[in-house]
């Protein structure tokens, strides 16, 4: 039998953007032939929705005197109709769930795709009305994005960005999209162009941008900026880059 553990590092390099151009092509083309890879890497995809459909509840009371909304959606997984191996997959989320719960999940965890996910934001999108950005192609990114499909969302939204560089709503939906494709290199510069401290979208900018350095592994960095979220009493995101520097220190 096949070790479950075997492909996990490349499945997570692959998930996070962190291959190399040629290491992830290669990565495809095995994919492309390899059906028992294909639905490991889908397995995977539906354990970290799990988690994160997990951790919505708890966030979203978290940040709701922060006047900030979450997502709630997202499918089921009913147990009982998968494979033994997707329910191999299912007990190593309910495992890791009881660890982050009892406090003994660290950063050097097989799984940090699946750690980060309790922390990311849930962003529904926005009403027309409040995103201050009039344009009918804006209203089609964010149904786009709202319906999941992150690929329209994304060509919609940098048609807008090419004449709206600055715009701190397009920049920070752009950083959530390619987030959301598992671009993470992509998604990081966008969410650095929100320099505005003014911006209603400041806060989220900053803090997903660590979580996109820890998605990277480049630690240090984000390490420095859960340091200076967790010492801004007033920003919405100060406990939980507390709980975040726990794991990486």
């Amino acid at each position: 039998m096949k070790n479950e553990f075997e492909n996990i590092e490349e499945i997570e390099r692959y998930l996070n953007g962190s291959m190399q151009k040629a290491d992830r092509e290669a990565f495809e083309n095995r994919l492309a032939s390899d059906q028992m890879l294909k639905e490991e890497l889908e397995d995977y995809r539906k354990v970290v929705s799990g988690i994160r459909m997990h951790f919505a509840s708890d966030l979203k009371n978290q940040l709701k005197m922060t006047d900030l909304k979450m997502d709630n959606g997202g499918k089921i997984i009913d147990i009982a109709k998968k494979s033994n191996r997707t329910m191999f997959w299912i007990s190593i989320a309910a495992s890791f769930t009881i660890l982050c719960l009892a406090g003994y999940y660290n950063r050097h965890s097989f799984f940090p795709n699946l750690q980060i996910a309790q922390y990311e934001i849930r962003e529904p999108g926005l009403p027309v009305l409040m995103s201050g950005v009039k344009n009918n192609s804006f209203d089609n990114a964010m149904n786009a994005y709202k319906t999941q499909n992150y690929s329209e969302a994304i060509g919609l939204l940098q048609s807008i960005h090419n004449t709206k560089p600055q715009n701190d709503t397009i920049n920070y939906f752009l950083g959530m999209v390619f987030y959301l494709e598992n671009n993470t290199k992509a998604a990081t510069p966008f969410f650095e162009n929100v320099t505005d401290t003014l911006s209603s979208y400041y806060y989220k900018s900053e803090y997903q941008k660590g979580i996109c350095y820890w998605k990277l592994g480049e630690i240090n960095e984000a390490i420095r900026i859960f340091n200076t979220i967790s010492s801004d009493t007033n920003n919405p995101f100060n406990a939980q880059s507390k709980e975040i520097l726990q794991i990486l220190k």
